[in-house]
């Protein structure tokens, strides 16, 4: 499994921007739905559409990587 440090290279290579930072005290990173998307079946094992489904369903459009695993492990749970 990539490292932290190894998936924020591969979400943001080649985009020219910067991670958006969630403004809570603990300083975690937030991704879009759309950058969790790009990287779904690295990630999560499934494809774009189920991310989309998963943090539409959740109503949510960022997330930490945490929080994003649960949101489709749970989404995924329920959809079989």
């Amino acid at each position: 499994m990539a490292s932290e440090q190894q998936m924020v290279f591969l979400v943001r290579k080649g985009t020219g921007t910067t991670p958006s930072v969630d403004p809570t005290p603990s300083g975690e990173i937030t991704y879009t739905v759309d950058e969790f998307a790009a990287v779904s079946y690295k990630l999560f094992d499934c494809s774009p559409d189920a991310v989309y489904a998963a943090f539409k369903q959740a109503g949510i459009t960022e997330a930490t990587r945490a929080v994003a695993a649960q949101v489709v492990a749970n989404y995924l749970g329920q959809s079989y």
